[in-house]
C-alpha cells in the first residue's frame, strides 16, 4: 500500500468519517491518517504506537491451531512454508513446530519481497524453489 495521494486524503477530509480501520504500517502514513483528527484502528502488527489502538492477529494462535486441526485430521508429514523474516511468519512456525507430534518440514524464504516506493511490496517469483521443496516431500 503506498502513502494516500493528495486526492484521496482531500475525499476523506470532505467525507468526514467518524473513525478509520486501516493497516498503518508506519509512523509516515500513521501521521498522514492523524491529519484527519478522527479516532484510528491500526490492523498492522508491523507499526506500534502508543497513539493507536491496534487490533493484531495471534500469530502463535494460528500456528497451534494449524498444527492441532492437521493432527487431528490424521496427517503424519506436516510441512510449513513460511518467510522467517517476517515476525508473523516466524510466530506461526514456531508455534506450529511446537505443538506438531512429528517432525516438521521447513521451507523458508520461498518468495523475496522487494519493497516498491515507501510502503508497497513486490513477490519476486521464486516458485522453482518452492516447486523442487514440495516434490521432494514425504
Amino acid at each position: 500500500m503506498g502513502l494516500p495521494e493528495a486526492s484521496i486524503m482531500n475525499d476523506l477530509r470532505r467525507w468526514r468519517p467518524h473513525g478509520i480501520i486501516a493497516t498503518i504500517p508506519n509512523h509516515k502514513l500513521e501521521k498522514r491518517f492523524q491529519s484527519l483528527k478522527v479516532p484510528l484502528v491500526n490492523c498492522s502488527s508491523n507499526c506500534s504506537s502508543a497513539k493507536l489502538h491496534r487490533v493484531i492477529t495471534d500469530n502463535q494462535a494460528v500456528g497451534k491451531m494449524a498444527a492441532t486441526y492437521l493432527t487431528a485430521k490424521g496427517y503424519k508429514h506436516l510441512a510449513y512454508c513460511g518467510e522467517s523474516h517476517m515476525g508473523a511468519s516466524r510466530d506461526r512456525q514456531n508455534a506450529f513446530i511446537k505443538h506438531a507430534p512429528a517432525t516438521v518440514h521447513l521451507h523458508e524464504d520461498h518468495c523475496v519481497q522487494e519493497q516498491v516506493g515507501e510502503v508497497g511490496w513486490r513477490v519476486s517469483d521464486q516458485d522453482d524453489r518452492l516447486r523442487q521443496w514440495l516434490i521432494q516431500l514425504p
